[in-house]
């Protein structure tokens, strides 16, 4: 009987482990982590990767107002058709309990070789053990 309270105990104490575990990395500082390492994936355009990041309803929003979902975004960035993100700066990541946002700025190239910089907002989700982006939308900078 002494075993199996010390084997229970035990799946116990690693279950409260591991729960705890995956609300460290839903915190302010994994949504951090996880929007540096998307902007690295964005700015290698390494576009089959930065698919694994979408929810299955995302939407972006364009400079030009225009929305578009996951397939018309990654079919864009493997048709070479958008502009080419040079660097992002001033990330600033909150987060309200499963939910979190990321805002900064982000210099591209547009295919004539002009540079912009813009704004963006990405609206993040913690759900099934890690940070999904549901949604971002980019704003030039007048």
């Amino acid at each position: 009987m002494k075993k199996i309270t010390i084997v229970a105990l035990i799946l116990v104490a690693f279950s409260v482990s591991a729960v705890d575990g995956q609300k460290a990395m839903g915190d302010k500082a994994g949504l951090e982590k996880t929007v540096n390492a998307f902007f690295e994936l964005v700015k290698a355009s390494n576009a089959d990767k930065i698919k694994t990041y979408y929810t299955a309803d995302y939407t972006f929003t364009g400079p030009d107002g225009k929305m578009m979902n996951a397939e018309e975004r990654i079919k864009m960035m493997k048709g070479g058709t958008g502009p080419t993100v040079l660097a992002y700066s001033d990330v600033t990541v909150r987060t309200y309990e499963n939910s979190g946002l990321a805002t900064g700025l982000v210099t591209t190239r547009n295919s004539s070789g002009a540079t912009q910089q813009s704004r963006f907002l990405q609206a993040w989700v913690w759900k099934e053990g890690r940070w999904w982006l549901a949604a971002s939308q980019v704003t030039p900078i007048a």
